[in-house]
């Protein structure tokens, strides 16, 4: 095959393989599709197209201009999604390109669109079908661009010549010996000992996570409204920022938006009101050191349904100021499950548990208080209503009636309106569904406080706004509460989260700070209730700053895990899921050879020692470099001089040179039964000695020419 045909179907193979590895991620697949189409069309008609058909350049340009300015209308007054308004840019670009008159930029450019679809397939799947265009792309791009960096240098030297008829570029389009099997074999096997070495490397030798030593300066964040005193409205403040407190990946199962919303990330609580600020009464505290002996922590809370719904998540928190556990209703227990070296690092580590306010919180030195990440498990379903309502225990234990029906001196008027509020003579956990409904009801939903009453803001809320944030709904329910004997408590947090479209995570942001209220009911301990309207919004407001936002943090999610915080640990885990797989598949293998055998004796070896798939595939891998790393080698020293591949040319051609002989002995003999080839042959022989002797480097085109030269000369 000739080097333009080589370059032309390499070339279209870059192009195909950039759609293909978005099709493959099973996002705009007609798109996709339609740049196939293309692709094909044009590598049957690429002569039509490019020296018959010629698009005008200015009908190129409207068109990319239009394409331009179409996106940017989508991303700022329709769909807001800027993500995926450049992919559809640069596919549709890709097709425009192709179908138009092109010249070398032209073609630097399709490559590097090629490039960045491959790019765009990893931010619509996560799937490993990505490795598949990712490798095959590797090799066609080494070709590719190899070829087209010689054609580029030729056109450069007929440039510098200035000789308007040279034939040097068309000789090297038409030539069928610059590209052989040699060059696919040399460059495949180049290719694919620097991957293996590369993965060798990568996952074999033992990593340590830099997030200790990158993010040891970190700045933490300070987020008002989780210290042991919180003054009404602080949450208020913070409620109107985008900034991430946390990321939660949900490793069990698949939270509907519903479910989510519904989702409360419990961080702290306070019994104690003054009127004005709620405090904890945290005075004693258990200590849980989460070090190399202990890195588990339990709840002394036990689930409030016979039939727990548990719930496994990680917890990846934000660079934060304000050290506690922020844990799903109800926490069962977590885990630190970190590396042994950051374990031995931040061996000061540990966890404090209030009891008073059920809350975990970290104490660890400064240097490594960012960046913190550790797994839990809550349940997070509630009893049935119907044992709920039928339950009229009200023998609450004195230390929970002492913290948790304490009351400020409350106003007449306040005192008159409580009393005004009837309820029936129904249990404790209707009694307070009722309070909170009456609040949804009666009261709305304000960021917006003008006069929060700042001698007495409870009397303002209840009396004359009628409207405020959560702080004041939750304090509200639990004054109505204690008032009539029922313990209750604030409780503070976050509520609900949003999934990051380009990544299997929840980002739960500064705006979702919540509070809400805890109801202590003797035969089943505190029970949330959340008195806020439900109307309430959460979330980022959908504009075109949106999806920016949740693109740029997944990135940053990505190369935190996967570079950053890439560590021995997470090494060996990989290491044992391939041995589980590569286990089975040899299992599977061994079963059909053998059908009395179990999946056990098949992984068993005569001696009776248990068979190891990471040692075997250690070992396999090594052979595989080792023989690839030989062969690379081989073909190193077996590199031809020119004088010896135009030898094998002659050969081809009945001229065989002897080893005895010399190269004129070798002319001689050849001129006695072929004496019109005596001018080339000089000329070979006048450029062997050149090389040999002279020192003087000749190209192999110069070689090749001086064969054509003898082909025709035997003619």
């Amino acid at each position: 095959m000739r080097f333009s045909s080589y370059l032309h179907l390499f070339s279209c193979a870059l192009v195909a393989i950039g759609f293909s590895s978005i099709a493959l991620s099973g996002a705009y697949v007609i798109y996709a599709g339609i740049g196939l189409l293309v692709t094909l069309i044009y590598i049957k008609s690429h002569r039509f197209i490019d020296t018959r058909l010629k698009i005008p350049t200015l009908l190129v340009n409207i068109s990319i201009i239009s394409l331009l300015l179409f996106s940017l209308y989508d991303i700022f007054f329709m769909s807001f999604d800027i993500v995926g308004n450049a992919i559809r840019f640069v596919i549709v670009l890709q097709i425009i390109k192709l179908l138009s008159s092109k010249t070398s930029r032209d073609w630097l450019q399709i490559y590097a669109l090629s490039f960045l679809q491959l790019l765009s397939s990893t931010v619509l799947s996560e799937s490993i079908t990505f490795a598949i265009p990712f490798f095959i792309y590797l090799f066609f791009a080494t070709w590719t661009l190899t070829l087209f960096n010689l054609k580029t240098q030729i056109e450069n030297l007929n440039q510098e010549e200035d000789k308007e008829d040279s034939k040097t570029l068309r000789h090297l389009l038409n030539s069928k010996d610059v590209v052989r099997k040699r060059f696919f074999v040399s460059t495949a096997a180049l290719c694919s000992g620097i991957l293996i070495f590369t993965f060798i490397v990568f996952f074999s030798i033992p990593r340590v996570s830099f997030k200790n030593f990158l993010r040891r300066a970190a700045k933490p964040k300070d987020i008002a409204g989780f210290s042991k005193e919180v003054d009404l409205g602080t949450l208020g403040n913070i409620q109107g920022s985008s900034e991430i407190a946390f990321r939660v990946e949900i490793h069990n199962k698949k939270l509907t938006k519903k479910e989510l919303a519904l989702t409360y990330w419990r961080a702290n609580s306070a019994d104690q009101f003054d009127g004005k600020t709620w405090r904890s009464s945290r005075n004693k505290f258990k200590v849980v050191r989460m070090n190399l002996d202990n890195t588990e922590v339990f709840s002394n809370r036990r689930p409030p349904s016979k039939n727990p719904d548990y719930m496994k998540y990680t917890v990846s928190l934000e660079s934060l100021d304000t050290p506690l556990l922020f844990l799903a209703d109800h926490f069962v227990e977590a885990s630190w499950d970190r590396s042994f070296l950051e374990r031995f690092l931040r061996r000061t580590f540990m966890i404090r548990y209030y009891p008073e306010s059920d809350s975990y919180e970290m104490h660890t030195s400064a240097r490594y208080q960012s960046d913190l990440q550790y797994t839990a498990v809550s349940s997070v379903n509630m009893p049935s209503i119907t044992r709920l309502q039928d339950n009229f225990n009200q023998d609450y234990p004195e230390d929970i009636k002492k913290l948790y029906l304490q009351l400020p001196e409350l106003s007449e008027e306040l005192t008159n309106y409580l009393d005004s509020i009837a309820y029936p003579n129904v249990s404790p956990f209707i009694k307070a569904f009722m309070a909170q409904e009456y609040l949804k009801k009666e009261y709305r939903y304000t960021l917006n406080i003008q006069d929060a009453g700042t001698k007495n803001p409870l009397d303002n809320f209840f009396l004359n706004t009628k409207a405020g944030h959560c702080e004041y709904f939750s304090t509200a329910m639990i004054v109505m509460l204690r008032y009539i004997g029922i313990p209750a408590r604030q409780v503070m947090g976050f509520r609900g989260g949003e999934y990051n479209p380009y990544g299997n995570y929840v980002s739960v942001r500064q705006s979702d700070a919540h509070s809400w209220v805890e109801v202590y009911l003797p035969d089943f301990g505190w029970l949330r209730f959340d008195p806020t309207p439900a109307n309430t919004s959460f979330k980022l407001p959908d504009n075109f700053i949106k999806p920016l936002l949740q693109f740029s943090d997944y990135l940053k999610l990505r190369w935190h895990r996967y570079i950053v915080d890439y560590n021995l640990k997470q090494q060996l885990s990989g290491l044992k899921s391939l041995s589980e797989k590569f286990s089975q598949a040899f299992a599977i293998f061994k079963q059909k050879q053998k059908q009395d055998q179990t999946i056990q004796n098949n992984t068993k070896d005569n001696s009776g020692q248990v068979f190891n798939p990471i040692i075997f595939l250690f070992i396999f891998i090594a052979l595989l470099a080792l023989l690839l790393l030989a062969l690379i080698i081989s073909r190193l020293r077996q590199q031809s001089s020119p004088y010896t591949l135009l030898l094998k040319k002659l050969k081809k051609m009945g001229f065989k040179k002897y080893p005895s002989e010399t190269v004129d002995e070798f002319k001689l003999r050849v001129l006695e039964k072929h004496p019109e080839l005596q001018q080339p042959l000089t000329q070979v022989n006048d450029y062997y000695i050149n090389h040999r002797f002279g020192k003087k480097d000749f190209s192999l085109a110069n070689w090749h020419f001086l064969i054509k030269n003898i082909k025709k000369g035997k003619r």
